[in-house]
């Protein structure tokens, strides 16, 4: 059984335990009870599940600021020994094959993975690319592709829970090819790597369903990744012979200030594979998980379309309710106190931004939706050196979508199975 040590002597269930370490994907409703009750009886606990590393999970929002404002102290992808922490917990049989297999726990050269000066380094790759100043300028495509998903992926007036899933999936990506300045020739191949997470995801969103065998999906993820790494070679390459005025023309031709000559390629697979998965995964369960909102509670519905000047509070508010980052996990790389606890040298965090984002110390109901809560102070993207830096993309990608839908809508329901029904006024 697992077991902690904290503040209110509390042991941890194992149930609990499972539930947000295993099971946080698959089952929203005991993911969520979970959090409330690590929050009021365990906030800062230490559990030990079989077939996993010990971790302390972290659950409150002040706590969560406190390990992410210090990456000193917690490290992402191991300080200064690059890859030897994995921010993503998955089990410690799969841990133990990529260091056989690979001899790191680095998956890719994402920034994620990076600490310190090389975090920094890979960040100054995108330049002001992803500045809300340089967004701007993407907004009118942004709007042509929402635009061309309703009118193609929404057909008619009556759409369905699959028109509605596939709307909510297809278009975040369609907006990242957009940004790649890609055409449709890549969509199978960005296809797949957005489907990763949701065909073979652990709770920390990697290979794996948390109880298979290391290794087992090996083959799906060499095939899936090579196929992915040759398509990004002929776009690097492309956009070197000829530049783009587009993200991969930015990445493709940064330099690096301290060598003179230009990024490793690795680097640049990594921000692709960053921008195709965690941009789409973001947006794509933010715009299901507001819809979805939106068709329980229709004084919500009502307000927003008689006032379209709520729609920021409504991303905000959905960002917050979806939380749709489950956590990362950090590596304790100095004996650290917190709210009580004395964390040691060497052992795990896990820090689960959902519970921030709904802990009543700094929200009001959390478990209320309200689209004109003030303040709101989510912390769906993160927080500190690691907040993710496409959240203003993201922000822009459902503002512009629900912009371009909403007045449409005539009402909104869940059919017998709980998925989304839409019912269109004529464009």
């Amino acid at each position: 059984m697992p077991t902690t040590v904290n503040e209110f002597n509390t042991v941890v269930p194992e149930d609990i335990a499972r539930a947000v370490i295993v099971d946080g994907f698959a089952d929203t409703a005991d993911f969520l009870a979970a959090l409330e009750w690590l929050r009021e009886n365990a906030p800062v606990a230490r559990v030990e599940l079989d077939g996993y590393d010990p971790v302390w999970l972290v659950t409150t929002y002040d706590e969560i600021l406190e390990v992410e404002r210090q990456p000193e102290v917690f490290s992402a992808g191991g300080g200064d020994r690059p890859g030897t922490h994995n921010p993503h917990l998955i089990t410690r049989a799969e841990d133990d094959f990529s260091l056989e297999t690979m001899g790191t726990l680095r998956a890719v050269d994402s920034i994620e993975y990076a600490d310190g000066d090389e975090h920094s380094s890979m960040k100054s790759m995108t330049g002001s690319w992803f500045r809300p100043v340089s967004l701007r300028a993407l907004e009118p495509e942004v709007r042509e592709v929402a635009d061309a998903s309703i009118s193609t992926f929404l057909p008619g007036t009556q759409l369905d829970a699959a028109d509605v899933a596939e709307f909510c999936f297809s278009y975040p990506l369609h907006v990242i090819m957009r940004v790649l300045g890609e055409s449709s020739s890549y969509e199978s191949v960005y296809r797949a790597l957005v489907h990763m997470p949701d065909e073979t995801a652990t709770a920390g969103g990697l290979p794996g369903d948390g109880e298979a065998e290391a290794g087992e999906d090996s083959d799906y993820w060499a095939e899936v990744f090579g196929n992915a790494f040759a398509a990004f070679d002929r776009i690097i390459q492309e956009r070197r012979d000829a530049p783009k005025n587009d993200f991969a023309t930015v990445i493709a031709s940064a330099i690096d200030p301290h060598t003179g000559e230009r990024f490793p390629d690795s680097w640049i697979h990594g921000w692709y594979i960053s921008l195709i998965t965690a941009g789409h995964a973001t947006t794509s369960r933010t715009l299901a998980g507001i819809l979805l909102a939106l068709a329980t509670r229709p004084e919500q519905l009502a307000l927003v379309q008689r006032d379209p000047t709520c729609i920021p509070g409504l991303v905000s508010e959905g960002l917050r309710w979806v939380s749709p980052i489950r956590h990362f996990t950090r590596r304790i790389e100095q004996e650290y106190v917190l709210r009580g606890q004395l964390l040691p040298a060497g052992e795990r965090v896990v820090v689960y931004f959902p519970s921030g984002n709904r802990d009543p110390a700094v929200f009001t109901d959390p478990d209320t939706f309200d689209l004109l809560r003030s303040p709101n102070k989510q912390i769906a993207f993160g927080y500190g050196m690691h907040q993710c830096i496409g959240q203003h993309l993201a922000r822009l990608e459902l503002r512009v979508v629900l912009e371009e839908l909403l007045p449409l809508i005539e009402s909104i329901s869940l059919d017998e199975t709980g998925g989304v029904e839409i019912r269109l006024t004529e464009r």
